[in-house]
């Protein structure tokens, strides 16, 4: 498997080329031709990297239990971490269920201007329709998913923790606000990721609830590590994963 990674790929085709992208069926008609569908591959990995959202899983979904015009709907899964030094450090599973729902209901509104039996099964499978569908759910989804993957709860408090308890340090021991600012901003970080990185090196400090034929290798545990230039909620990932969402195209229809 080639390192870089394709720009175009048949939606069908997708783990052909990559490990860390999985489509779950998308609920397509059956006579639909999904060799018109193409995945930009190379997009969606950069997302996916830039934002920290580890293996991501694209599935349809129905949600006719709860009513909901969304066009997708996320799901970030932190699984039980390698080190002692918590899930955050590490990146999530990430899911991403695209509404057929609202899909149906898109395309009951299109087809309710056509009394036409053959044009209405036309619009049902168009490429061009379930092209246009599935890239803005996979737009609004991966928006979604680098927001959850960055901005959680967890992330929230050890900002404030960290941050304020260096300044409440700085305060109490008369050091200059410029000096809390730089260690803050600029050493910290360093030391933070660094740590993360040598505990996921260092054997001792890998899970002991994992079973030791389940232990992961180095290159495993390596691939796990989730780091930022900030501390706890990382920002810098959540707007990286924000502008290349909404500058891609995700999903297109092959000529």
């Amino acid at each position: 498997m080639s390192d870089r990674l394709p720009g175009k790929v048949p939606l069908h085709a997708v783990e052909d080329y990559t490990e860390n992208i999985h489509f779950d069926g998308l609920g397509l008609p059956a006579q639909f031709d999904e060799e018109r569908l193409q995945l930009h591959l190379r997009s969606l990995e950069r997302v996916r990297s830039w934002a920290g959202l580890g293996d991501l899983t694209i599935r349809a979904s129905y949600q006719y239990e709860q009513e909901t015009s969304a066009a997708s709907h996320v799901s970030v899964e932190f699984t039980p971490p390698l080190t002692r030094l918590g899930a955050i450090h590490e990146v999530p599973h990430t899911a991403i269920g695209i509404n057929l729902q609202h899909r149906d209901r898109q395309l009951y509104k299109a087809q309710e201007h056509t009394k036409e039996p053959k044009l209405k099964q036309a619009m049902a499978i168009s490429p061009e329709f379930h092209a246009e569908f599935l890239d803005n759910s996979l737009r609004k989804g991966l928006r979604e998913a680098s927001t959850a993957a960055n901005l959680g709860v967890k992330q929230g408090f050890m900002t404030a923790y960290m941050y304020l308890s260096m300044a409440w340090l700085g305060a109490a021991f008369d050091v200059k606000a410029p000096d809390v600012a730089a260690f803050e901003l600029l050493l910290r970080p360093v030391l933070v990721n660094g740590t993360v990185i040598a505990r996921h090196v260092k054997d001792s400090y890998v899970s002991p609830e994992l079973p030791k034929a389940q232990q992961p290798t180095l290159e495993e545990r390596l691939e796990r590590v989730r780091q930022s230039m900030l501390i706890g909620a990382q920002l810098d990932r959540l707007a990286l994963g924000v502008v290349a969402t909404d500058m891609s195209t995700f999903v297109s229809v092959k000529k």
